[in-house]
């Protein structure tokens, strides 16, 4: 009896402070479907600050005709296009998915000159545009096409995302904080040739800043976190 209380009386404290311990470590994080900085799903970034490339997939850009180095979105250097030149920067390679991704960019648009092109697709591809009225639009350039009706302002710094889930039939738009779902089922194909247009075709007149592309789709809660917390508004990943 005495050794049974002898091995209690040692053992409790012991016991107390590993059930301590234990409630007092924090719960662990799963970064596969956390928020913040998980980049498992973006394909393709271009900073668009000091050069044309991909810094995060190997599709880097050639320039046809826009302009670094003297203007600037939230302090840090944009890519200028200018519609009137038909500027745009060519990718070949970009691989963002068919029936599943998503796409975000901040921008600022200095004039309406018809549906202008932020990511452009060929023939059966997703196009990333904002008409001519300010809507963005997902666009399949054999036709088809849903368009919001959030509004991206004329020389107002704007962060925009597109996200698509063709098995909820499933297009999100997001602009400076506010969301809108619309019904939408299209197939694409992987197609993307240029970045503010491609040749004379959809050509974008303003800035464009940190494109990020991803092979999946995005929440509202994703869009908020990118938005509010700036993880793409420098170059360091």
């Amino acid at each position: 009896m005495k050794k049974l209380i002898f091995i209690l009386l040692f053992f409790l404290p012991v016991l107390l402070m590993a059930q301590t311990v234990f409630i007092m470590m924090p719960p662990s994080i799963d970064t596969s479907t956390s928020q913040g900085y998980d980049y498992t799903d973006l394909v393709h970034w271009y900073p668009l600050i000091s050069d044309y490339n991909d810094a995060h997939g190997s599709d880097n850009g050639t320039n046809h005709g826009a302009a670094q180095g003297d203007s600037t979105i939230n302090g840090v250097g944009a890519t200028y296009f200018n519609e009137a030149e038909d500027d745009y920067v060519a990718v070949t390679g970009t691989n963002y998915g068919t029936s599943t991704f998503a796409l975000f960019v901040t921008l600022k648009r200095h004039s309406v000159t018809g549906n202008d092109g932020v990511f452009v697709g060929g023939s059966g591809s997703a196009c990333f545009l904002i008409d001519d009225s300010g809507h963005p639009m997902l666009f399949d350039r054999d036709g088809s096409y849903v368009t919001s009706t959030l509004i991206v302002a004329l020389n107002t710094e704007t962060f925009v995302g597109w996200s698509y889930a063709q098995d909820r039939n499933e297009v999100r738009f997001y602009v400076n904080g506010e969301t809108e779902v619309m019904s939408y089922s299209e197939e694409f194909a992987a197609n993307t040739t240029g970045i503010g247009g491609i040749s004379a075709d959809y050509n974008w007149d303003g800035l464009q800043q940190n494109i990020a592309i991803w092979n999946d789709s995005l929440t509202e809660a994703n869009f908020d976190y990118y938005y509010n917390n700036g993880d793409f508004k420098g170059y360091e990943e």
